[in-house]
């Protein structure tokens, strides 16, 4: 069965030519698993409508003996055929949409709403495998009973598959970032038409002056302060450089030299030492001589 047009279908989640950030495409396990439910819905309508007179004496049967004691407009309502019609299409149309918002659900990513869905599959397989060992009236009507539950075991298969749960799971993902306040792109440093705000440029004119808005004249002086070097052989302005020292100070020593320093004296050139002892002692009137004499007595 080939796969229906969709807008978020595709062949894989993340597949190499899908750029970062964007929706997760949808595998081809979920599309077919979609259209297999298709024909589930349609073989058990077919089925019901098959079916009918069988369902119909079954209600009836089941209705008998709840409505022993009840009046004769009572039972009549009960058993009559609108409300056992209007019972069957509305708990029809309730699995029916049921069904149906479980398979979008899941062709959106949402990993809840494909267990429930497989679920329900798995329960129509195997109400279909009782089935065929139950007296069914009419016999043709197995037919598209077989054929839906055929059709729902093949959608438990899909629905289960790996990439249906990695799709799921990248539906989460993508859902949770898109939730997420985006930053404002950073502005733009180039303006359009090469112009900034600001300065509308006038048709025919140039936006930008050409004439240099700074000066052209050096303002530091060209001339050197400092006096430069005289040349070789030549000696400088005297206004220039201080005056010479004074002509009567000598600027070079005499021609006889000048006197050198005194040497110290010669041994012989001293006085002779003197004994201390000898000028005190002369005053000293108790002073012994040599020869045992005081200065006294001699």
């Amino acid at each position: 069965m080939s796969a229906s047009p969709d807008p978020v279908q595709s062949s894989g989640p993340h597949s190499a030519d899908e750029p970062d950030g964007s929706r997760p495409r949808l595998p081809e396990s979920i599309v077919i698993a979609s259209e297999l439910w298709i024909v589930v819905i349609l073989a058990h309508i077919v089925t019901l409508v098959a079916t009918y007179d069988q369902q119909r004496a079954q209600y009836l049967d089941m209705v008998e003996g709840m409505v022993k004691d009840a009046t004769a407009e009572q039972r009549d309502l009960i058993t009559s055929s609108g409300l056992f019609i209007g019972s069957l299409v509305v708990g029809a149309l309730i699995q029916f949409g049921v069904a149906i918002v479980l398979i979008l659900l899941t062709r959106r990513g949402y990993n809840w709403a494909r267990f429930l869905i497989g679920a329900i599959s798995m329960y129509l397989v195997i109400t279909t495998f009782f089935t065929l060992f139950a007296d069914v009236s009419p016999a043709w009507a197995m037919v598209p009973t077989v054929i839906g539950g055929v059709a729902a075991l093949g959608a438990v298969v899909l629905f289960l598959r790996r990439e249906s749960d990695t799709y799921c799971k990248n539906m989460a993902t993508f859902r949770r970032e898109s939730k997420r306040p985006k930053e404002p792109p950073l502005p733009s440093m180039v303006y359009p038409g090469g112009q900034y705000p600001g300065y509308p440029a006038h048709p025919g004119q140039n936006p930008y002056p050409t004439q240099n808005p700074y000066p052209t004249q050096n303002p530091y002086p060209t001339q050197n302060p400092y006096p430069s070097a005289p040349p070789p052989g030549q000696y400088p302005d005297a206004g220039r450089y201080p005056p010479a020292p004074d002509a009567n100070r000598p600027t070079s020593p005499p021609s006889g030299g000048y006197p050198s320093m005194p040497s110290a004296p010669a041994e012989s050139q001293y006085p002779p030492a003197t004994n201390s002892d000898d000028e005190a002692g002369d005053d000293d009137p108790n002073r012994q001589h040599p020869g045992g004499k005081s200065s006294e007595q001699a």
